[in-house]
């Protein structure tokens, strides 16, 4: 009878692991916003100043004092109903991430390393031809990923042709990351995108979804199989 329930425990061991880690696999990823839109232009933003999102702590800090601006609401939600579209954003210094007597930046860092779904960014645009439509040349910003560990990445992003300047548009973009990071930071990336000769951008948002949720159906998983070791040694130490 030892044998045969030590092989049933075995079983309902291995099964609960299967099931536990399918469980932790299947768990619905819950993705929060963090909305730099929210407030009005006339807000006094600290630099830098902290929050959380889903129980992750973070803090953003930039190159000098933060500055917004306001912006169209209805053209704002239009491309993206969950931003409040009260202000454009973060920028620095005035509105944007531009240039000063250094390449201005913003970022933001979090305790731990979460997922990045995609972050958001206004007042990106191309180049009016003079008839409302896109022409060369176009606003790009830039971006810097620090992982769990400290390695990095960078990337870029160019406006969308649909945005041109001095239109009723707002400079929207989403910019798709879907990458497990620690921090991000956006970046001035020079005088040479639009017909201003000022390559800026405001950053308005980013969706971000936490790390660790399945580590408790590992913990769980972990705790049956402590259970069932005991349970094992249970009938030989009666007999």
């Amino acid at each position: 009878m030892n044998t045969l329930a030590n092989k049933t425990l075995s079983v309902l061991t291995a099964t609960g692991l299967a099931l536990a880690v399918a469980m932790g696999a299947a768990a619905p990823a819950h993705a929060a916003l963090i909305d730099f839109t929210a407030g009005t232009p006339n807000d006094s933003i600290t630099n830098p100043f902290s929050g959380s999102v889903l129980g992750v702590g973070y803090t953003v800090t930039a190159s000098d004092d933060f500055g917004t601006d306001g912006v169209s609401q209805s053209v704002c939600q239009s491309h993206n109903p969950s931003l409040a579209c009260g202000r454009d954003g973060l920028g620095v210094g005035d509105d944007e991430i531009s240039a000063s007597s250094t390449a201005e930046w913003i970022e933001i860092v979090f305790d731990t390393a979460v997922l990045v779904g995609e972050f958001y960014v206004l007042d990106l645009f191309w180049a009016n031809d003079g008839q409302d439509e896109p022409a060369d040349p176009y606003e790009v910003g830039a971006y810097t990923l620090t992982f769990d560990g400290g390695a990095t990445t960078s990337g870029t992003f160019e406006a969308d042709d649909t945005e041109v300047v001095d239109t009723s548009d707002v400079g929207y973009l989403a910019v798709a990351l879907n990458q497990k990071v620690k921090a991000i930071k956006w970046t001035y990336i020079g005088d040479t995108n639009d017909e201003a000769g000022v390559g800026d951008y405001a950053v308005a948002g980013l969706t971000v979804t936490p790390l660790p949720a399945a580590a408790w159906f590992l913990l769980t998983a972990l705790g049956g199989l402590v259970g069932t070791r005991w349970l094992r040694k249970a009938p030989a130490t009666a007999a």
